[in-house]
């Protein structure tokens, strides 16, 4: 359960970060920059997900 449940999220997390890109793209000069600042999008997204699957009691979670 807990397998499946993780490849929705990384699935999601895909389509997110697709989304993320295009949305930072116009904003930053270069691809570069959009990949960077999307790549931190998604390592905090990850960290969260990973967070409340490791602490599901938490409020920070």
């Amino acid at each position: 359960m807990q397998l499946s449940i993780q490849k929705i999220f990384l699935k999601d997390l895909l389509t997110i970060r697709d989304k993320v890109f295009r949305l930072t793209k116009p904003f930053l000069v270069t691809n570069e920059e959009a990949e960077d600042s999307t790549h931190g999008v998604v390592l905090k997204l990850w960290e969260m997900d990973d967070q409340r699957l490791n602490n599901p009691n938490s409020i920070q979670a």
